[in-house]
Protein backbone atom coordinates (compact mmCIF):
# COMPACT_ATOMS: atom_id res chain seq x y z
CA UNK A 1 0.00 0.00 0.00
CA UNK A 2 2.99 2.32 0.26
CA UNK A 3 2.86 5.09 -2.28
CA UNK A 4 -0.94 4.99 -2.63
CA UNK A 5 -2.94 8.09 -2.00
CA UNK A 6 -4.46 8.17 1.49
CA UNK A 7 -7.85 8.86 -0.10
CA UNK A 8 -7.66 5.60 -2.11
CA UNK A 9 -6.71 3.65 0.99
CA UNK A 10 -9.45 5.13 3.19
CA UNK A 11 -12.19 4.71 0.59
CA UNK A 12 -10.90 1.24 -0.29
CA UNK A 13 -11.30 0.18 3.34
CA UNK A 14 -14.74 1.78 3.60
CA UNK A 15 -15.78 0.15 0.33
CA UNK A 16 -14.75 -3.27 1.65
CA UNK A 17 -16.67 -3.09 4.92
CA UNK A 18 -19.63 -0.75 4.31
CA UNK A 19 -22.22 -0.65 1.52
CA UNK A 20 -25.50 1.16 1.07
CA UNK A 21 -27.76 -0.70 -1.30
CA UNK A 22 -31.21 -0.59 -2.83
CA UNK A 23 -33.24 -3.56 -1.59
CA UNK A 24 -34.87 -5.72 -4.26
CA UNK A 25 -37.09 -8.43 -2.80
CA UNK A 26 -36.58 -10.80 -5.74
CA UNK A 27 -32.77 -10.85 -5.32
CA UNK A 28 -30.34 -11.98 -2.64
CA UNK A 29 -28.81 -9.19 -0.55
CA UNK A 30 -25.42 -9.77 -2.17
CA UNK A 31 -26.98 -8.88 -5.54
CA UNK A 32 -28.69 -5.67 -4.45
CA UNK A 33 -27.32 -2.68 -6.40
CA UNK A 34 -25.39 0.09 -4.70
CA UNK A 35 -27.30 3.22 -3.89
CA UNK A 36 -26.33 5.78 -6.59
CA UNK A 37 -25.57 8.48 -4.01
CA UNK A 38 -23.31 6.07 -2.11
CA UNK A 39 -21.63 5.04 -5.36
CA UNK A 40 -20.94 8.70 -6.15
CA UNK A 41 -19.56 9.28 -2.67
CA UNK A 42 -17.38 6.16 -2.58
CA UNK A 43 -16.30 6.46 -6.20
CA UNK A 44 -17.41 4.08 -8.93
CA UNK A 45 -15.18 1.09 -9.63
CA UNK A 46 -13.04 1.70 -6.56
CA UNK A 47 -11.18 -1.38 -5.37
CA UNK A 48 -11.86 -2.67 -1.89
CA UNK A 49 -9.01 -3.17 0.56
CA UNK A 50 -9.08 -5.96 3.14
CA UNK A 51 -7.90 -5.25 6.68
CA UNK A 52 -6.13 -8.53 7.30
CA UNK A 53 -2.69 -9.61 8.35
CA UNK A 54 -1.46 -13.16 8.27
CA UNK A 55 -0.78 -14.14 11.89
CA UNK A 56 2.76 -15.06 12.78
CA UNK A 57 3.27 -18.62 13.99
CA UNK A 58 3.33 -19.03 17.75
CA UNK A 59 6.69 -20.12 19.12
CA UNK A 60 7.71 -21.17 22.61
CA UNK A 61 9.68 -17.93 22.90
CA UNK A 62 6.55 -15.88 22.19
CA UNK A 63 4.61 -17.99 24.70
CA UNK A 64 7.31 -17.41 27.35
CA UNK A 65 7.40 -13.65 26.74
CA UNK A 66 3.60 -13.50 26.98
CA UNK A 67 3.68 -15.59 30.17
CA UNK A 68 6.39 -13.43 31.73
CA UNK A 69 4.72 -10.11 30.89
CA UNK A 70 1.00 -10.91 31.11
CA UNK A 71 0.52 -13.91 33.41
CA UNK A 72 3.43 -14.11 35.85
CA UNK A 73 2.30 -11.17 38.02
CA UNK A 74 -1.09 -12.81 38.58
CA UNK A 75 0.55 -16.18 39.26
CA UNK A 76 2.81 -14.52 41.83
CA UNK A 77 -0.18 -12.88 43.49
CA UNK A 78 -2.00 -16.22 43.76
CA UNK A 79 1.19 -17.90 45.00
CA UNK A 80 1.47 -15.25 47.75
CA UNK A 81 -2.21 -15.69 48.56
CA UNK A 82 -1.77 -19.48 48.80
CA UNK A 83 1.20 -18.96 51.11
CA UNK A 84 -0.68 -16.52 53.36
CA UNK A 85 -3.88 -18.61 53.51
CA UNK A 86 -2.26 -22.05 53.57
CA UNK A 87 -4.05 -23.03 50.35
CA UNK A 88 -2.80 -24.67 47.16
CA UNK A 89 -5.05 -23.11 44.52
CA UNK A 90 -2.28 -22.34 42.04
CA UNK A 91 -0.93 -25.89 41.97
CA UNK A 92 -4.49 -27.25 41.73
CA UNK A 93 -5.15 -25.07 38.67
CA UNK A 94 -1.95 -26.26 37.02
CA UNK A 95 -2.76 -29.90 37.81
CA UNK A 96 -6.27 -29.54 36.37
CA UNK A 97 -5.16 -27.73 33.21
CA UNK A 98 -5.31 -29.70 29.96
CA UNK A 99 -2.91 -29.07 27.11
CA UNK A 100 -4.44 -28.22 23.75
CA UNK A 101 -3.25 -29.94 20.57
CA UNK A 102 -1.28 -26.77 19.83
CA UNK A 103 0.51 -26.96 23.20
CA UNK A 104 1.24 -30.67 22.79
CA UNK A 105 2.71 -30.13 19.32
CA UNK A 106 4.82 -27.20 20.51
CA UNK A 107 6.07 -29.21 23.49
CA UNK A 108 6.91 -32.17 21.25
CA UNK A 109 8.82 -29.93 18.81
CA UNK A 110 10.86 -28.39 21.63
CA UNK A 111 11.71 -31.75 23.15
CA UNK A 112 12.81 -33.06 19.75
CA UNK A 113 14.94 -29.96 19.14
CA UNK A 114 16.43 -30.28 22.62
CA UNK A 115 17.48 -33.87 21.93
CA UNK A 116 19.21 -32.69 18.74
CA UNK A 117 20.81 -29.78 20.61
CA UNK A 118 18.92 -27.23 18.48
CA UNK A 119 16.80 -25.62 21.22
CA UNK A 120 17.87 -22.33 22.75
CA UNK A 121 15.68 -20.31 25.12
CA UNK A 122 15.53 -16.78 23.65
CA UNK A 123 12.55 -15.56 25.68
CA UNK A 124 14.50 -13.34 28.08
Amino acid sequence: MSGELPEKIVFGIINRYLRFVIPIKSKDKAEWPLDPEWETFIGANRNDIKLFMKPEPVTINKEMVWLRKQVAPTLKMIQNLDSALGTDQLQEMINEAELSDHHKALLNDILEDNQKGDYADESK
